[in-house]
């Protein structure tokens, strides 16, 4: 915290101080209600701290990661503004990080190779994020060279890299002088001395970042060396440690590190996710025993999902495990949402404690769990001894603080209620402890409160807690001053300009008995850059009006004192008459009303609810308005908004007057009033905010005869803009500012009405159409149309031309009765629609560049083992190719674990097939994996070759309904823990039973794979690789033997020869439904060899056609349609000259049926 605390004497008197000392323990409003156990039937745990024995010291305590660019260009374009900057900033007060990762990128600061501009545009946002942190008292890791934008991009960069963001620098001289340069700035030059620890990229060791060199390893230890070097030379080396590698599951990064540039490094770094507690441990002890006697820190941990951390992996116990391990230090990812600028992108919906707030206002879990964390874990603390007795249902640290407080950390199960004991053994302690505690049924407000007192404990040697609730939690037990916080009411509203509003604010510290126990006394001063021009009032709320709240319990176990003696005697009957009465004596010798009507106490009870304690305790209130011309604000709280002709979103600040730096914001946005000469301003159907898939907004104004026109890419709409017609669609996936405004000839333009929508790309529709509409309004689109109409899986599908109502009559009935139905088109008309519609089908949900692991849901449910992988990842690599679209999905056995992947899907009653194309990892072993229709295995299927074929499984019946689509693999074999297999999967579609169109398998004839050390680029027959090919016929490749004609679909084609009177043979056997077909190929003849091949085509005896390709050129042949009857028949293609040596090339091969 790094604060000078104030006398306790001057905070709170004499007799409150002393009061404290003698009380067992005091009751305090609680943020999240616990559940309310009786002391008879809890366990007891004891954790005993030592604190003659430090564990190890100066632990850093906890932190964040910062991507300090929301204020930058797109986060501006987005609609981020100094009013969300003031919210932003009073959360970072709030939680005051410890330390913060704050990434850096160099261009920011050098647009051309040592020409540095400290003053740039986004020089200047960064230092608002430094300000706000050196206000906060946070300690700086500086990310240097995170990534690199466009415009040094030249200079820079390694050439050719397929992402340009992610070079290493090529001039390590040049790189060192610029991280020198930028440290002397902040340091020296701009007074940010809390500016510790300088890193460099970020998990080099992934193919994501310090991409180019050949020998990454090598080129960061000499980069790291060189920057040492510099620092050394210009005086900043002994300022400033060195912190590295930043790798994720690398330990060859600190081993590589340690063996070869150790003397660069102060403290080695590294970054886990989603780890549990237990695995946690190897983690760190892995690490440490490489590090030797250097400190480890981990600067990037935490849980995608906001309801993931608990008790088997949470934050509180990586924090325990950090603390108890020898860490020192640990920084959750992320702070905060943010938009990066050059280049483009977007962390906000997974890991983050809060969203950037034009999105959200609301924090996540994280914050209340994490944030938490950060604010009450001490800076700089001795890490103390900890025994929890073997429990398996509690763990804890403890912390001694610089400043001489303690603070003990405590983690509990749940299922039981629990009496803790912390014991301090023979240390004399003589301090107050003031419990927190973080509940998963946490208040999500926008007020951003962290969780408050709820109980105070004295201790001389010991205290004991009987107020432990049955579920998941954790408490923090702190003898340093907790933090007074504001609430503001409301903390989001709209008025109208010139309109009026009346906000309130409640101070809440934490009160005991009326009496204020305990104020803020570690705020740092606030940062009043943009309160200039404010508008700021003040009152004191009359301190009479605050009821007396709380009551006396008999928590604490003080050895020398009457209420310790009944303490250790709670299992009698008479022992809680006892206390009780010595308990209201003492309260009445202080003029302090118990709240126990008759001679018991349950600790549990409070004397009246959350909100009348939290009123009890506010005190005096300034209230200020941010900016200049953002209306005026009266000593009650009462605002008088701007008379704007455009939205404006304005911050109003509520400081405590008695507790220095605790204050709350307040967002409200001013929207035009109606005036005669002006058109009203458009208003929005939706909500602002993030959605799970494509939504329409409507856009309406009240003044009548007037045109609407719209953007949706921040941009300031004019007449020249889109002109709103049915609905503004928001596609699936990515951030949509909509601004609109309207005209009317006549009167002046409205003001523009501005929302940011971001919508996930959650399947909701059919794969590869688009939403459109929603029931009852119309589905807009140009051209011809396929339109699917309906909803949770059940379509009708129909072909439309520039557009279509979206209702029953439109498409001849009701597809889903009782449901909102949608209308989803696509521009490409399918050769067939689908009778059960399967989301996500071709696993192109989430859009990844790399591979998406489960869990997660998209359409199908995906668990560890499974996920989405993209085209050229590493798991599918450079050789397989997704038959549809860009991704695969992906079905994993590792770590003696299967995966699964399942989906629900809308049945009409009937018999089914399920087909899909399958592979296998290239270079793995084979998957088995078996497809389940609910609980009947349907299936099984072996993944054994790299390239996708057809499969389908056997006929299923089921009835109308809802049904579970699985599918699991089962190659883990427990003798073989090790073992790695992956199916991919791709194109799923259900169809009834026996009516898929036939499938050609291998119509490019690349498999099998002609061998690269072979010289003649030939394999030839007989073998069988979905064809049969006989000892006349095989496949070749470019430039083999046969000739130099370019092959036309992919890297083989087949052959076809006759000699010595032999006629060469291709044949594959299909199985058939019936109907009418067309088969195309490609054929070309062979050129170094004279003569000439004819072959004929053949549908088992039957010639289809007869053929001559007229060169070498390939070209292209379509035979007439042809009927067959349902079941198998045999594709042939017949050579049929009958002298000299001839050969055709024969390649692209489909077969379609005829619609």
């Amino acid at each position: 915290m790094n604060k000078k605390a104030r006398s306790a004497f001057s905070i709170m008197g004499t007799s409150i101080l002393l009061l404290s000392l003698i009380l067992p323990s005091v009751s305090a409003p609680s943020q999240a209600k616990a559940a309310e156990p009786t002391a008879a039937t809890a366990v007891t745990r004891t954790i005993s701290i030592d604190p003659d024995k430090v564990t190890h010291s100066d632990f850093l305590g906890v932190g964040v990661n910062i991507i300090p660019t929301n204020t930058m260009d797109l986060g501006a374009r987005y609609g981020y503004n100094d009013a969300y900057w003031a919210m932003d900033v009073n959360r970072i007060q709030k939680i005051q990080p410890k330390v913060a990762r704050v990434w850096f990128q160099i261009d920011w600061m050098e647009p051309e190779k040592g020409q540095y501009t400290f003053d740039s545009p986004k020089m200047k946002e960064f230092y608002r994020y430094m300000d706000a942190l050196q206000s906060a008292g946070t300690e700086v890791e500086l990310n240097f060279g995170w990534k690199v934008g466009k415009t040094v991009q030249d200079w820079f960069n390694f050439p050719n890299l397929k992402d340009p963001y992610v070079s290493a620098p090529t001039d390590l001289n040049a790189y060192a002088a610029s991280a020198s340069a930028a440290l002397n700035e902040l340091i020296n030059k701009r007074g940010y001395d809390n500016v510790k620890y300088m890193t460099f990229y970020n998990e080099s060791n992934g193919s994501w970042d310090f991409e180019g060199p050949a020998d990454q390893k090598a080129y960061f230890a000499e980069m790291s060396r060189k920057v040492s070097d510099r620092l050394k030379a210009d005086g900043l080396r002994d300022r400033i440690e060195i912190w590295g590698p930043e790798e994720s599951g690398a330990l060859d990064w600190i081993s590589y590190m340690k063996q070869n540039a150790d003397s660069v490094f102060d403290a080695y770094t590294f970054h886990v996710y989603g780890t549990s507690y237990d695995g946690l441990k190897s983690v760190v002890d892995q690490r440490t025993s490489i590090a030797g006697s250097k400190p480890v820190v981990m600067t990037e941990f935490g849980w995608s999902a906001d309801d993931a951390s608990g008790w088997d992996a949470g934050f509180a116990n990586s924090i325990i495990r950090a603390a108890n391990d020898g860490l020192k230090g640990a920084l959750m990812w992320q702070m905060n949402g943010a938009w990066t600028s050059d280049p483009d992108g977007d962390t906000n919906g997974t890991y983050t404690m809060w969203s950037s707030l034009p999105l959200d206002r609301m924090p996540r879990k994280t914050y209340y769990s994490a944030g938490f964390l950060n604010r009450y874990i001490p800076e700089h603390s001795d890490v103390l001894a900890v025994d929890t007795g073997g429990a398996s249902d509690v763990r804890a640290a403890a912390f001694k603080g610089q400043d001489g407080n303690y603070t003990v950390l405590v983690e509990s199960k749940g299922g039981e209620a629990r009496n803790l004991n912390i014991d301090f053994g023979d240390n004399t302690i003589n301090k107050t402890f003031y419990k927190m505690t973080y509940r998963d049924n946490v208040n999500i407000d926008a007020n951003a409160i962290l969780p408050q007192v709820e109980k105070a404990f004295a201790a001389t040697r010991s205290f004991t807690d009987n107020d432990s609730d049955t579920a998941y939690h954790f408490s923090i037990y702190t003898t340093a001053k907790p933090q007074t916080q504001v609430e503001v009411t409301p903390v989001e509203k709209t008025v109208t300009g010139a309109g009026t509003l009346q906000l309130q604010a409640r101070v809440i510290d934490a009160t005991y008995n009326g009496q204020a126990a305990v104020t803020e006394d570690t705020y740092a001063t606030e940062n009043t850059a943009n309160t200039d021009a404010s508008t700021t009032r003040s009152t004191d709320t009359d301190a009479s009006e605050a009821a007396a709240l709380g009551e006396v319990t008999t928590l604490a176990d003080q050895a020398d004192s009457a209420a310790s003696q009944a303490s250790d005697r709670t299992d009698s009957g008479d022992s809680s008459v006892q206390v009780a009465g010595q308990s209201a004596a003492i309260a009445d010798s202080t003029d302090v009303q118990a709240a126990s009507s008759e001679n018991t106490v349950n600790a549990d009870t409070y004397a009246a609810d959350d909100t009348q304690q939290s009123l009890a305790a506010a005190g005096g209130v300034t209230w200020t308005v941010l900016g200049t011309n953002n209306g005026t604000i009266d000593a009650n709280g009462l605002y008088t908004a701007p008379d704007l002709a455009s939205e404006r979103m304005i911050a109003i600040k509520a400081s405590s007057s008695q507790a220095t730096g605790a204050y709350g914001i307040a967002l409200i946005k001013v929207i035009p009033r109606s005036v005669p000469n002006r058109v009203d301003a458009p208003t929005f159907s939706l909500k602002p905010g993030t959605y799970d898939s494509a939504e329409a907004v409507f856009i309406e104004t009240k003044t009548p005869g007037a045109q609407i026109y719209y953007t949706m890419d921040g941009s300031t709409p004019t007449a020249s803009s889109s002109l709103y017609k049915y609905g503004a669609i928001l596609p699936n996936g990515g951030n949509r500012m909509l601004k609109a405004i309207a005209i009317k000839p006549g009167l002046d333009n409205s003001g523009i009405t501005a929302a940011l929508y971001k919508t996930k790309d959650v399947a909701m529709g059919p794969d590869g159409y688009e939403f459109c509409m929603y029931e009852g309004k119309v589905c807009d689109f140009k051209g011809k149309a396929m339109v699917a109409y309906g909803a949770d899986g059940i379509f009708k599908y129909k072909t439309f031309t520039d557009g279509i109502e979206c209702t029953d009559e439109s498409f001849g009935g009701d597809p889903a009765p009782g449901s909102a139905k949608r209308c989803f088109f696509t521009n490409t008309i399918p050769d067939e629609t689908p009778v059960v519609t399967i989301f996500n089908a071709g696993f192109e949900k989430p859009g990844t560049e790399t591979t998406r692991t489960g869990p997660f849901t998209n359409g199908w449910t995906f668990d560890s083992r499974s996920g989405v992988s993209a085209n050229g990842s590493q798991l599918v690599s450079k050789d397989i190719k997704a038959p549809q679209g860009l991704q695969v999905g992906y079905l994993k056995t590792d770590g003696g674990v299967n995966g699964t992947i399942s989906q629900q899907m809308n049945f009409p009653a009937g018999t089914y097939e399920l087909s899909f194309d399958l592979a296998t990892r290239s270079g793995y072993g084979i998957q088995t994996f078996d497809v389940y229709m609910d609980n009947q295995k349907i299936s099984s299927h072996t993944a054994d070759s790299v390239n996708f074929q057809k499969v389908t499984t056997r006929p299923f019946t089921v009835t109308s309904g809802k049904h579970t689509v699985k599918f699991i693999a089962t190659s883990a074999d427990p003798a073989l823990p090790k073992l790695d297999r992956t199916a991919f999967l791709d194109s799923l579609f259900i169809r009834p039973a026996n009516s898929l169109p036939a499938q050609l398998k291998n119509g490019g004839f690349e498999t099998p794979v002609i061998a690269a050390d072979s010289k003649a680029k030939t394999k030839p027959g007989p073998f069988t690789s979905d064809w049969v090919f006989d000892s006349r016929s095989g496949v070749q490749g470019n430039n083999s033997v046969l000739g130099s004609v370019t092959i036309p679909e992919g890297a083989q084609s087949a052959y076809l020869k006759t000699d010595n009177g032999v006629n060469g043979t291709i044949t594959q056997k299909l199985k058939f439904p019936q109907g009418s077909y067309t088969l195309s190929f490609k054929a070309a003849q062979r050129t170094n060899l004279r003569g000439t091949q004819k072959f004929n085509v053949m549908l088992d005896n039957q010639v289809l056609g007869s053929y001559t390709p007229a060169s070498g050129a390939y070209e292209a042949f379509t035979i007439s349609p042809f009927t067959v009857t349902a079941g198998e028949h045999t594709i042939q293609f017949v050579a049929t000259s009958t002298t000299g040596d001839n050969t055709a090339f024969i390649d692209d091969v489909k077969l379609a049926p005829v619609q």
